[in-house]
């Protein structure tokens, strides 16, 4: 899930400074190849958008609205398209823009459909910009814009990582029209395969909607994976940013050893085991008590 919210954060990042331009445009869609200019040369990605852009300008909140967009994956990917959508509204406050600060109060996603992949020779499809199309491990932390509310409507994500032998296909959903007491209403769910074993993954957490820097935001995150099983709770202290994190986990199986396909450390051969741990993260700095 880190890796999908990197993908989007960098895409709206993007879209947030384009929509400036917009102010000295009539026509909306003459922006469209411009747009797919700026997106592509700052994530070395082929984009290209087939629907409407509009522009909305006369707010406090100017917005920008993009029908149809495509962000192709690098050659060697096992799919063509990265990310893509049949819709993304994203709205960035005037006032705190003027100040330096972007803050989006509302980012609609409609049907996005994200596709993650690490090849045998660890090369990564998520790696944008400056890590190239050919970049190996996981990226920096990302540290995402401020998002006051985040809908996404009929959402679906595809991992393959060969390094882990791990592949899912699973859902996004989020439930923008649950209470806002509702514990989850945004939900991920996958299934797939882990070492060829059978592999699920449930994600709950509260509306990601009235989100704010200042409370933190926090999901469980149930994973099965054969014998294994994981149960973790994870805390972003200032959503989104993923720099500074708060992870209690439990897991449980007939072999630590396992544990490599999930989190890619090699741990010793052991008999069935419990492990309990409180994980914090500090950009790289990963404290572990508990």
């Amino acid at each position: 899930t880190h890796k999908a919210a990197a993908t989007i954060g960098v895409v709206v990042a993007f879209l947030l400074g384009v929509s400036l331009a917009a102010i000295v445009v009539l026509n909306s869609n003459l922006l469209r190849p411009a747009i797919e200019h700026v997106i592509a040369g700052k994530t070395g990605r082929e984009t290209t958008i087939n629907g409407d852009v509009r522009v909305h300008l006369l707010s406090r909140a100017p917005s920008l609205e993009i029908h149809g967009i495509a962000i192709k994956n690098p050659p060697w990917a096992d799919k063509p398209i990265m990310f893509s959508a049949d819709r993304i509204k994203v709205s960035v406050s005037l006032g705190r823009l003027l100040r330096g600060q972007i803050v989006v109060p509302r980012l609609s996603l409609t049907k996005p459909v994200i596709d993650l992949e690490r090849d045998g020779a660890g090369r990564v499809s998520w790696g944008l910009g400056a890590q190239g199309e050919g970049a190996r491990g996981a990226p920096k932390a990302a540290k995402l814009p401020t998002i006051l509310s985040l809908t996404i409507t009929d959402g679906s994500l595809h991992v393959l990582d060969q390094v882990r032998k791990l592949r899912f296909e699973g859902s996004l959903v989020d439930a923008e029209q649950s209470n806002t007491n509702d514990s989850s209403a945004f939900k991920v769910r996958a299934r797939g395969t882990l070492n060829k074993k059978p592999f699920s993954l449930a994600l709950d957490g509260a509306p990601l909607h009235d989100l704010t820097p200042k409370k933190a935001y926090t999901f469980t995150a149930k994973v099965t994976a054969a014998d294994i099983r994981l149960d973790t709770t994870v805390t972003v202290e200032k959503p989104f940013e993923l720099i500074h994190l708060t992870v209690r986990v439990v897991i449980t199986g007939e072999d630590l050893a396992d544990v490599f396909y999930l989190t890619g450390l090699a741990l010793p051969n052991t008999p069935p085991y419990r492990l309990a741990a409180s994980v914090r993260v500090a950009g790289t700095t990963y404290t572990v008590d508990d």
